[in-house]
This record gives C-alpha cells, sequence and structure tokens, in this order.
C-alpha cells in the first residue's frame, strides 16, 4: 500500500447501488432494522456485488437524475429520510424497502416489528445509551488496543455479536430470500466476481481508471472470475506477488491470494 499510496487518493464510489446505514436511529431500533440492515450486505457480499454505505449526509450521487440508481433502505428513519427518498424517487432512483413498505418502493423480506423495547419506553436513557453503545462501536472498528481488549475478554462477541453461534447480525439470508433481493435489484451496470468462496469487491474510480479491489475471504487462494458491463485493458497489483499481470475483455479471471487491484482502462 506504501508502494502505490497514489491509488487510493483522488478517488471516489461510483457504484449506482447503496444501502442506508440509520447510524443515528439504528441503536435504538437494533433487534429489528440491524439484522435486516446487516443482512442485505451480507447477502451483496454473497453476490459479488460492490455497493456503497451511505446515511444522513451526502448520497454522492451528482446530477437532477437518479435514474439507474437504486438505494436499500432498512425501517425506520425520521421524516427528513422519508423527504429524502421522496424526491429521489421522483429523480428516477429506485428503492428496496426492507422489512416494512415505504411509498414508491419495492418491498422485501416483510417482518413483523416487535413490541417496544426498554429503551423505547423510557425516552430518557435513550440518548446517552445510543451514544455510549455507538462510541463503543466506533472504538472497536477504530482502535487496535480496544479492539484487542474486547477480543480478549470475549467482549466483542457478548456486546455487539449477541454472544450467540447463530448471531443475526452476522447471518448470511437463505439463498430464497438473497434471489428476492436480486430480484429487485434487476440489472444493474457494475462490475461482479465470482468464486467458491465469498469474496469482497469495492469499485473505485480515478480519473479514467476503475478500481477493483478484491479481498479472499476463504483460508485458502481462489480462482475468481470477474464479470464487467464493458471491455477493459487490466493490469492486476497484489502485496502477495511482485509479478504485474496483465488481462483484457469483459471477463477477467485470475488466482486470488488475499488482496489484489485491478487497475482498469474501459476499451470501446
Amino acid at each position: 500500500m506504501e508502494t502505490h499510496a497514489e491509488l487510493y487518493a483522488g478517488r471516489h464510489e461510483p457504484s449506482p447501488l447503496a444501502i442506508y446505514f440509520p447510524y443515528a436511529t439504528l441503536p435504538f431500533d437494533w433487534g429489528y432494522a440491524a439484522p435486516l440492515t446487516f443482512a442485505a450486505c451480507q447477502a451483496l457480499l454473497m453476490a459479488g456485488l460492490p455497493f456503497r454505505i451511505v446515511g444522513s449526509g451526502d448520497w454522492g450521487w451528482e446530477g437532477d437524475t437518479q435514474v439507474g440508481r437504486t438505494l436499500i433502505v432498512p425501517p425506520g428513519g425520521d421524516e427528513g429520510l422519508k423527504r429524502r427518498l421522496r424526491e429521489f424517487a421522483a429523480a428516477g432512483g429506485r428503492i428496496v424497502a426492507l422489512g416494512e413498505d415505504r411509498p414508491d418502493a419495492r418491498l422485501i423480506w416483510p417482518r413483523e416489528r416487535p413490541g417496544p423495547t426498554f429503551l423505547e419506553r423510557h425516552a430518557a436513557l435513550r440518548g446517552g445509551v445510543g451514544r455510549a453503545a455507538m462510541a463503543l462501536y466506533r472504538a472497536y472498528f477504530d482502535r487496535r488496543a480496544v479492539r484487542r481488549l474486547f477480543d480478549r475478554t470475549h467482549a466483542s462477541q457478548r456486546l455487539m455479536q449477541g454472544g450467540a453461534e447463530y448471531n443475526p447480525l452476522f447471518r448470511v439470508p437463505p439463498a430464497e430470500e438473497r434471489a428476492a433481493l436480486l430480484q429487485a435489484l434487476g440489472a444493474l451496470p457494475v462490475p461482479r466476481v465470482l468464486a467458491t468462496k465469498p469474496v469482497l469487491i469495492e469499485w473505485w474510480q480515478q480519473g479514467e481508471i476503475d478500481q477493483l479491489h478484491l479481498v479472499n475471504y476463504a483460508d485458502a487462494p481462489r480462482d475468481v472470475t470477474i464479470e464487467l458491463p464493458w471491455p477493459v485493458h487490466a493490469q492486476v497489483l497484489s502485496p502477495d506477488t511482485e509479478q504485474v499481470r496483465t488481462l483484457e475483455g469483459r471477463t477477467l479471471e485470475a488466482s486470488l491470494d488475499v488482496y489484489a487491484i485491478f487497475l482498469c482502462q474501459r476499451r470501446s
């Protein structure tokens, strides 16, 4: 990464697919909205699709039209989100609603909302508990010392993973639910990675170059296939080897050990 530090500067994520992550309200609806939100992430990872996480700030989609862009939205949200979703749909954007129906949205994975939790019944406690929960969550991922302490004491499993082997936050949705999500998304003009085990794909653009960052989650190297909407000339960089491979076409095949970057120049 130090050798190729310039690859990580001045770039943006162009994917027309995003999941809305309700950072401010999710701690208060953890038992209902969180499993749906995380399940959507797991389903897209299993499908090999690049997606973005957006929140209440800028969604990163410029222009007056949102045609061809898809937003996956979990339950909940305030009036500001409802207004933004109406504007997004009016501009041609597609909304996929998780759990609960929304205006102008395609509903999948319908769920019955559980009764009010203790925090929902005691509004005075919600603010402090929510801030503390988010502080712990961010500290776990941002600070190595905190992460080591939590893992050594198994606090991460108890607090963030629920302490259960089949925790819903990290459960891959059943095949029929994954198929329902892909059907709701329809055809997307995005790169897609195919492999026998899950491979994370991130799609970035830097000038005229598409960067595809792949991470292998398996415990051994895997053969991967990248399907692209357009033909490319690609160079493959990886910290696992000093060799720089060159590939061409709309289908790229390679062996992935841990991490690799595909630098793709589009061809007509």
